[in-house]
């Protein structure tokens, strides 16, 4: 199914449903991202890319949303747990992730940098709607950013 709409939200990182720095759910059509408060906007909007591609990927895959989040509780304590061998979505988020380095170069940082953002999630910064659009135009500002990205 794609999502009628995809919504991304920066939210206090106390305010994740766990420690995490991205989560994404659907509401029947409707895909839903939450992006922890980062100190650099471009590392939000990499993350937030790389949920989208993630959840996109697990639904073309037939991965539900409860394997995401039970694999995902179930290993906490991991750094990064859709990395870790056995992962029921472990290509989707791979992909993803390689998604999210081409993201982070393409806005001017560098995954160094942006790695050492994603390790300090603030609770300080206003909250709120970073983007809601409906499938195509989200699509189309994910294919402008990428472009003349190296393959």
């Amino acid at each position: 199914m794609l999502p009628s709409r995809i919504t991304i939200l920066r939210v206090a990182h106390d305010d994740q449903r766990y420690d995490t720095i991205g989560d994404w759910q659907w509401e029947g059509s409707h895909l839903i991202v939450r992006v922890s408060n980062l100190l650099d906007f471009r590392s939000e909007v990499a993350i937030a890319i790389h949920e989208v591609v993630e959840a996109l990927l697990c639904e073309a895959n037939g991965i539900s949303e409860q394997q995401v989040d039970e694999w995902d509780l179930e290993h906490e304590d991991a750094d990064d747990p859709g990395s870790l061998p056995g992962c029921p979505y472990y290509n989707e988020h791979a992909l993803a992730t390689i998604v999210e380095r081409l993201v982070v170069g393409r806005l001017g940082s560098d995954w160094l940098r942006h790695d050492e953002i994603v390790a300090y999630p603030r609770n300080d910064r206003g909250a709120g709607t970073m983007l809601s659009l409906p499938l195509t135009p989200a699509l189309a500002l994910l294919q402008k950013l990428l472009k003349g990205a190296p393959s």
